[in-house]
């Protein structure tokens, strides 16, 4: 069968649109375009997408660029991650906060690989104190707070 990046670009960036509950005209706006069909046009690829609108895209989506842009079939499919309700919080900002930590993860995981790491990684105690390592303190709090966010327990 073949494969049209064009249209496949489109279509993923409508389906990470829609997994945050963003509307066409909440993006347009948040991209800078004065109507919603200019992002409409380039879902439906009857646009071209631009460089830097598509890193604008994947900034406004939480995703990396390679999401939108593999040819691989299964490219396009999410982790399979088993969340807990969160408690108060509105829907949109429940995806959103899900759908940045997967970044996060995504990130580290990238990291790994570079590193040339043994994945999955296994779970390692982070040191807590401002005097060690100063990236594992801010990853520590960040790990924190979104445990907090997404009711996730201890």
């Amino acid at each position: 069968m073949p494969h049209d990046s064009a249209n496949s670009i489109g279509q993923r960036l409508k389906k990470a649109r829609e997994s945050l509950g963003l509307t066409l005209k909440e993006v347009a706006k948040k991209m800078g375009f004065s109507n919603y069909q200019t992002v409409s046009s380039i879902e439906t690829s009857k646009r071209e997408t631009k460089a830097w609108e598509l890193a604008k895209l994947a900034q406004i989506y939480y995703r990396d660029i390679d999401y939108f842009l593999s040819e691989r079939e299964d490219a396009g499919r999410e982790p399979i991650v088993l969340w807990r309700k969160a408690k108060n919080v509105e829907d949109f900002q429940s995806r959103l906060h899900q759908r940045r930590f997967l970044n996060y993860c995504n990130n580290y995981y990238s990291l790994e690989q570079m590193l040339g790491l043994d994945t999955p990684t296994k779970f390692r105690r982070i040191p807590s104190t401002k005097d060690d390592f100063g990236g594992f303190y801010f990853v520590e709090e960040l790990a924190s707070k979104y445990s907090r966010i997404l009711d996730l327990g201890s």
